[in-house]
């Protein structure tokens, strides 16, 4: 199976559901500025902010996994969190 990365408009409808869902306070707390890099094989790959991986982790990857999958309708069966760094930090162009 391909990967599947978000185009900017699937990027922008994530981050909107997940603030509806989670509420602004926490979105705002844990989840700005995160980037969902790709779907593969059923793995979708975040990057996040590392003071904030372990919380995400622990409380709202299933969040992030259906939510995901609503918008790009591309089934999500794990979902893997990696740190943001200067050199993977940038989204580049979604198109």
């Amino acid at each position: 199976m391909s990967e599947f990365k978000p185009t900017l408009h699937e990027h922008l409808a994530i981050e909107a559901k997940l603030n509806m869902l989670l509420g602004a306070a926490i979105y705002d707390r844990l989840l700005i500025g995160f980037r969902v890099v790709s779907v593969k094989d059923g793995v979708l790959l975040v990057l996040v902010d590392s003071e904030n991986l372990a919380a995400i982790n622990q409380k709202y990857s299933m969040h992030l996994a259906i939510v995901v999958e609503s918008v790009l309708r591309r089934a999500v069966k794990s979902v893997v969190l990696n740190p943001k760094t200067k050199s993977n930090a940038s989204p580049g162009r979604m198109t």
